[in-house]
């Protein structure tokens, strides 16, 4: 158990594998190989009340599920699902290094970005590939909408403001 404490370090909204890097094996060796990451609680927060924002339904209406697909594109790494209900983000990786949301995950751009990689940026190649990505971020607010109104109403709790779908 010690040996893991020191190759890996969780951090809220963070994970870093081989913190010193000159343990670091190979590509394919030891845990430096492709993995899935789930980090847990990964929650937006409010710039005002600097509170964590945890109501599924808000999350969607912010957009923090998109903002997690652009920060984990900037790091290399391919996204999974976010589950709202619990904040957690899943990403698969190549390799590790350092992945997660700095603490200041306010900033529109930020990601951390494993050293010696440069972020991928493809994603805002065309106009064309960016008016797809909104469609298909508004159909997938919509079902995660329908998912969580769904969960709440099979656990019979009251939906107040949010019984209506869009």
């Amino acid at each position: 158990m010690t040996v893991f404490l020191q190759l890996v370090v969780f951090r809220h909204k963070e994970v870093t594998v081989y913190p010193d890097e000159s343990k670091k094996p190979p590509l394919g060796e030891g845990l430096n190989r492709p993995a899935e990451v789930t980090l847990e609680r990964v929650w937006h927060v409010d710039r005002t009340t600097k509170e964590e924002i945890r109501d599924p339904i808000k999350l969607i209406d912010l957009g923090w599920r998109d903002r997690l697909e652009k920060v984990t594109a900037r790091m290399g790494a391919t996204f999974k699902d976010y589950r709202p209900t619990t904040g957690s983000w899943v990403f698969r990786v190549e390799h590790f290094s350092k992945y997660g949301l700095p603490d200041d995950e306010d900033e529109e751009n930020a990601a951390v970005v494993p050293k010696g990689k440069k972020p991928d940026l493809s994603h805002d190649v065309s106009a064309h590939n960016l008016d797809i990505s909104i469609e298909e971020q508004r159909v997938q607010s919509r079902v995660q909408r329908a998912k969580v109104l769904q969960m709440r109403a099979l656990n019979g709790e009251d939906m107040g403001d949010h019984e209506q779908v869009e």
